[in-house]
């Protein structure tokens, strides 16, 4: 999916030989500003350029990397292995897994984290990680501290907290009589002031292309705390939605994932810190009955919208659209 950094550079995904994945980074106005190619691996904006993780044909991740907005390399920092990323929404990379600092040393067989920091160096680590259950969600919060979602036996789900030096808190309980659906996972967002507010997610297919997810708030978790408060009712009240930071950090915005709609339109809501809602802005499609695709802030405030499958001019590959359109509003929410 695309996505936009703090100085408003649009990372646009496309596919290069090999299926290998690309990004095609676009200005405000719509101009290439330049590409970005990993053999493997995954990329995300931050507020002053972009960091991603990048691997080779036998292994996840060989590095991490930030990128300015010509998408030439800025920072690295070698990290190889295997595991989960997270980004952090001052910049930078929280990563945790069987890794490796360099290429002569094995991965360690138990758990280890490292974090990057906006400008690519090492923040910390490799420090120990408190557990090797399965892994179901990750996140960073606006202090810089991790949280890591894990498996907790039968029906419970559990957590912990890494602070912004690496060290672990004691691992506690989120979730009782937790059930799965045939593929669910966690996510978070974080909160005004720290902290991070915790989903479960649920994809109704596979999919690439649309994945058919819903969603449901479940707990607030305190920055670097190992407990969970109650929802507000204000995010409790708005499932089946993503929540980001807007308006320079002063207010939430809550925007939709990929959904039918008798009319092919899209909304932002504004939410003040208390709850309030301040406004919705409509991102209308046109008249006709469609599928949309997710819709996007970034951390300037552009708002990115994909074009439906089936409003797309060309030819179908594999069943698959082959072109792909994007409109993207610069500092619509700055």
């Amino acid at each position: 999916m695309p996505s936009a950094n703090g100085n408003g550079a649009v990372a646009v995904p496309i596919l290069v030989g090999g299926d290998h994945p690309a990004w095609r980074i676009l200005s405000s106005s719509g101009s290439t500003l330049g590409q970005i190619n990993f053999f493997r691996g995954d990329l995300f904006a931050t507020l002053a350029g972009f960091t991603g993780y990048s691997g080779d044909p036998a292994r996840q991740t060989v590095v991490v990397e930030t990128l300015n907005d010509a998408g030439k390399v800025a920072g690295s920092t070698q990290i190889v292995g295997e595991g989960v990323f997270a980004p952090d929404p001052n910049g930078g990379l929280f990563v945790v897994g069987h890794f490796s600092h360099d290429f002569s040393t094995p991965p360690p067989k138990t758990r280890v984290a490292f974090k990057m920091s906006a400008n690519g160096s090492l923040r910390y680590g490799p420090v120990p990680f408190p557990s090797e259950a399965a892994i179901f969600g990750q996140g960073v919060d606006v202090n810089g501290r991790a949280v890591v979602i894990l498996g907790g036996g039968s029906g419970r789900i559990d957590a912990v907290w890494l602070d912004e030096n690496g060290k672990a808190s004691s691992v506690f309980n989120v979730l009782q009589g937790f059930q799965p659906g045939p593929d669910t996972w966690f996510e978070t967002s974080p909160l005004l002031g720290g902290g991070l507010a915790l989903r479960r997610m649920d994809a109704a297919t596979r999919s690439p292309f649309d994945a058919g997810r819903s969603s449901e708030w479940l707990a607030i978790l305190p920055s670097g705390q190992a407990r969970t408060d109650p929802l507000p009712d204000w995010l409790a009240q708005r499932p089946n939605t993503n929540l980001e930071l807007a308006r320079s950090r002063s207010a939430y915005a809550f925007l939709p994932w990929e959904g039918d709609e008798v009319l092919c339109d899209q909304k932002i809501e504004i939410v003040s810190i208390s709850g309030a809602s301040c406004g919705k802005l409509d991102f209308p499609i046109d008249g006709k009955s469609c599928r949309t695709r997710e819709l996007r802030l970034g951390s300037d405030g552009t708002v990115l919208q994909k074009m439906p499958g089936d409003r797309e001019q060309g030819q179908l590959v594999n069943g698959n659209v082959f072109t792909c359109t994007l409109r993207y509003w610069p500092a619509a929410l700055k």
